[in-house]
Order: structure tokens, then sequence, then C-alpha cells
């Protein structure tokens, strides 16, 4: 059973010590396939950590790849990370792969590396991938890039093909803004201007890759404002309240007065804990939880600063993109976009043509390929703190990801707030939700009714109301067709209008919730992953969701309105049920089937459910 009063033993605290202090270096390698990375891994870790011997020197790579796919295919699938401790450093090494279909897991290795290395092959020069990996080292903002200029036993190790490699590697790192750069060359296999100066190239003065790894110096020019992103919320053996998490940039420090970035509420830190220790400061990249003299409405994934620096929150972004499925990306199509341990639903608005990091001939610029790395602008269906990713290279990044599949489809980083508001907090209001509810003798609720158009919605809707009104309940009802005339009427039918669409008609209907009413909304609404914003908007003790299931061919057969005749002739595109699908919600509270007239006891017993 664990004791959380045992203690390690002296020795063992002050192993955990030194190697608390070591310093680590995080180093990313890659480049096109089959350009020598495993290789020159496996003789630098016979170099370095002197403990390979008698293996031949062809079969270095044995040491990094490890996957048995990867020694049958004779490639880097996955990452390969490797430790070595020299001196008072760690080394933390990440072998990448160098096909074309593995540069997420490229992105991976790159997003926390303060060192690039970079191999090209002498013999073949620049390829597509590294283009594509010294676009992404750019991307990531990668302190330092060393190229190592490989297999120079090929070219019997003479001068001018590696002059003529670096001269297009110059180009390539002008074009997408990478300034910190070292050339080398070297032959991995035989470990020449590796770990000592190469003998067989007298031409070359310069430094070795290992000792131009050991000369590098951290340079912080992150700015010093401590984030503090929330894990957790826990309660101690007191009933206290305390967040779990994260010290991101800077350090806080007991008594700092810190504000919430969503709801722009203020608390003083009141206890920091690290372990089972109290401590007067947290340092950046420190997990800790903080206690805080007041109870805040805080959450997972929401975002804390000191007051005097405070975060914004935006729902619109300019990032820069790096695309790694084979399915293309196309505009205003909805994915799940996670930043942190946050997760919003978002679409790509617009793609910018005129890029630096765009190296493509071909194909549509409205798109994004498997190896695309593009400026786009981002629209997000909820607010997330604004980050930059130059100022804070760990919280400035996010991932997109299918929402069907859940496969990650591309890597981003933040450049740019394009919110046209900014520093907009939620005022608290003096007047409750709870005493509107009193007054009005009722509890706020949703009642959300999705279903095909022409299925009876808007017929149910109004019986449930006019059952309300004669009941003596306050409401309100929220019919899609209407709010399109109005509210909605600047959004069309692509998937993220619906979207938008979705979202309007949830806050409207969670302000008028909030008055304590009792609200009816009616909309096809076709997609679970828009009711799903919905419910979580609204909130889901409040939602109540009804399914009109009336079959297609019923619907079709009304067709009130002559949408279907109209869709079935091509004059209305994305038309639910017909060019656009329909997906029916998993656990909807009510199902109504209305193809047949409603019957008063159905609507009755629907009222009682609410529990009002």
């Amino acid at each position: 059973m664990f004791n959380p009063t045992h203690r390690a033993s002296p020795d063992f605290e002050a192993f955990l010590a030194r190697e608390r202090s070591a310093e680590v270096v995080r180093v990313v390698v890659c480049g096109s396939v089959d350009d020598g990375k495993s290789t020159l891994l496996g003789y630098i870790m016979s170099a370095m950590d002197c403990r390979y011997n008698g293996t031949d020197a062809a079969n270095f790579a044995s040491l990094l790849d490890g996957l048995t796919a990867e020694r049958e295919q004779n490639i880097t699938i996955d990452v390969a990370y490797r430790h070595i401790k020299v001196g008072s450093r760690r080394y933390i090494f990440a072998d990448c792969p160098g096909h074309q279909q593995f540069s997420a897991n490229m992105a991976t290795g790159c997003s926390t590396a303060d060192i690039a290395v970079l191999l090209v092959d002498v013999t073949k020069g620049i390829q597509a991938q590294t283009r594509a990996h010294a676009s992404i080292i750019a991307m990531m903002r990668v302190s330092k890039l060393i190229c190592l200029v490989n297999k120079m036993d090929a070219v019997c190790f003479a001068e001018e093909p590696f002059r003529a490699v670096t001269r297009d590697i110059a180009r390539l790192a002008s074009v997408v803004g990478i300034q910190d750069l070292t050339y080398i060359p070297v032959s991995g296999l035989l470990g020449e201007n590796i770990s000592r100066p190469s003998l067989r190239m007298p031409w070359y003065k310069n430094t070795t890759f290992i000792r131009d790894l050991s000369e590098w110096r951290r340079e912080d020019h992150q700015a010093n404002d401590p984030i503090y992103v929330v894990q957790r919320v826990v309660r101690d053996q007191d009933g206290g309240r305390g967040l779990l998490g994260r010290v991101n940039g800077g350090e806080l420090s007991v008594g700092d007065l810190v504000k919430v970035a969503s709801s722009g509420e203020t608390a003083v830190i009141e206890k920091i804990t690290r372990g089972w220790d109290c401590v007067s400061s947290a340092a950046k990249s420190s997990s800790v939880g903080l206690w805080l003299d007041r109870n805040l409405d805080v959450a997972r994934g929401d975002a804390l600063s000191l007051a005097k620096m405070p975060l914004e929150t935006t729902t619109r972004l300019n990032a820069r993109i790096a695309w790694f499925d084979e399915e293309c990306c196309s505009l205003r199509r909805t994915y799940d976009l996670k930043w942190a341990s946050v997760w919003t639903a978002c679409s790509i608005e617009c793609i910018h043509s005129t890029d630096p990091f765009c190296d493509r001939s071909f194909g549509d610029e409205n798109s994004l390929c498997r190896g695309d790395l593009r400026t786009c602008e981002i629209a997000l269906s909820h607010p997330i703190p604004y980050v930059e990713h130059h100022r804070h290279p760990e919280l400035g990044t996010f991932i997109l990801v299918d929402r069907l599949t859940r496969n990650t489809l591309a890597a981003g980083t933040i450049k740019q707030n394009l919110m046209k508001s900014a520093n907009v907090y939620k005022q608290p209001l003096s007047i409750t939700r709870s005493d509107r509810e009193r007054l009005n003798g009722q509890q706020g609720r949703v009642v959300w009714i999705t279903g095909l158009s022409g299925s009876g919605k808007s017929t149910l809707a109004n019986l449930v109301e006019l059952e309300l009104h004669k009941r003596g309940h306050r409401s309100y009802l929220l019919d899609g067709d209407n709010t399109r005339k109005g509210l909605c009427s600047d959004l069309g039918f692509s998937d993220a209008e619906r979207m938008e669409n979705i979202r309007r008609l949830a806050e409207v209907a969670q302000l008028l919730m909030e008055a304590g009413l009792v609200v009816v909304v009616a909309a096809v609404s076709p997609f679970q992953r828009d009711r799903d914003m919905a419910r979580g908007i609204i909130g889901n003790l409040y939602f109540f969701e009804i399914h009109v299931s009336t079959p297609l061919e019923i619907c079709e057969q009304r067709d009130p309105k002559g949408l279907y005749r109209k869709a079935r002739a091509g004059q209305i595109a994305d038309f639910t049920g017909v060019s656009s699908p329909y997906e029916a919600p998993s656990r909807p509270n009510a199902i109504f089937d209305c193809s047949s007239p409603i019957e008063t006891a159905q609507i009755s017993a629907l009222i009682g459910q609410l529990h009002l």
C-alpha cells in the first residue's frame, strides 16, 4: 500500500537532485528518407555513451529502428527517443521518420526541440521532404539548426559537392526564415566529423557535430509572463478547492493576484503545493497545485495569468498549419481543435495563397494536402486563450482532429488574434438566474427539437408551447426558419455556416433560459457535433433533446415548402436528407414520430418529463 509519509533513501534523493539539476537538451534529427538519420544516431550512441562494441558499423541504425515493422521495411516509422548523459547535460535525441506519410511524427518530435539536426544526402541534394522538414522546423521556431551534409564518403570527401548542397540549403533557409544555421560535412557510417575532425576532409576547418552540440547555449527569448493551465480541480481534506496544472513562461508566487482568461475574475494565490510540500513559488515548466483565497468559476482547460498581464481569449485565429492526412482539407469543413486540454469545434475559413511556407506548383490554392504548410484563418465555436507561439512555444500550438475517425489531421502554431473585440469578460449580475426562476415559479429549460425538414418539428414545438402556456409556464419558441430571417440572415448552408447558425440559436436560448424561461427550439440541426456544441453552451442538465423521427419518404410527400422538389431538381445544394446527411441523435430524451397527428396525452407526458 502506498504510504504518503514514506521518504526515499538519502542516496536516491541525491541521485534525483543531480538528475533535476542536469540541463536537458532536446535534439530532433530529421531529413528525407534514407539520408542516414538512424545510422548517424547509432554512431552517436556508441561515441557518446561508450557502450557499443562488437557490431558492424553498417548496422548502427538498428540501435534506433526498434519497431518490428521498421526492421522489416528498413525505414523509420515512429519517433525513436534516446537519452545520453554527458557531463551536466542530458541529451534527448528524437529520430524522426523521413517518409512523407509520417510527417505528423516528425512534427511531434520537433515541437519540443531545442536543436534541429537536418540531414541531407550529398548525392541527392535537397528532396521534397527536406523542404517540408525545414519548413516544420521554422514553423516550430526551433532555436538552432545544424545541417549535416551526409555520405561524404560516397563523393570521395570532395569539397565542391558539399558547397553545392550548402548553397541550396541557404536559399531554402532564407525562404522559410531560419537564421541560426551551421553546415558540417559528415559521414555517419564512418564517423567523419562527428566526434572528431576528419583527416579525409582537410579543406573543412570548422567545428565537429558533437562539439557544436556541446557549445550550444540556451538563450531564453520567451516572455516571462506566467500562464497556468488547469488540468484538474480537486478538494483537500479540509474541503478547500484547489487547482492542479502546469506553469508556463514565468514564475508564480504566493500572494500574486491572478486572473481567469475566460471570465476575467481575479483571486490571490493563497498556497502553492508541489507534491506533499507547500512552496512559496513555482518556476516555469513546473507542475503544481494552486489554492486561491476565494472560489472562482474555473474548470479543466481554463488558463490563469497575472492580473497585471491578462490573457485575451479569441474565437478567430491566424495560424500556420502543417497538414498530415491523405485526405485534403477543404474550406469551412468542421474539425475538432485541441489546445492544451481544451477541445472546441472549428473550421478553416481562409487559406493564404502567398505564403513562404507553401512550396506547391499544383493543386487547389483553397485546400491543404499532405505535406502542405500554409497560413490559415480559423474560426472557433468556443473561445480559447490567445497565446502566440513565438512567446510561449508550448501553449502556442494546437492540433486538428477528424470528428468521426479521431485521426490527427494537422498541427498548427498560433500567429495572430483576428477577433475584433478583445479584453471582453463576463460581467457578474446582481440578479441571478435562481432569483428569476423563483419569481417565475419554474426552472429554466431548453427543449431542443431536431428532425428533417417537413418532419413536424414546428408543429410539435407549437403544441409544446401551447401546453406550457395553458399550465401557466413562461416560455419562448425559437423556430429555425424565423431566426434565419433575422438573427442568422447572413448565413448560408455550408457545414461551417450551419455550425454558426446552431451556435447563435444555442447562445440566445441560453440567455432566455438564464431569464428563467422554458425555451423551445425547433431547428433541423442535422449534425451531432453541432447539437453537442449547443448542449455544451446550454448545459447538459438543462438540455432536453427531442428527435422527430418522421421517415424521409413522408417528409418528402408533405414537402410543405417545396424544398425537396427543388433539391431533387438540383436547385438547392447541401439540402439535408437529399444532398447532405442527417445524423439522428444517439440518446435523445424523447422520440416523436409525427407521421400521424400528435395526441394531447403525449404532450402532457412530455411536459411532465421536464420537471419544471
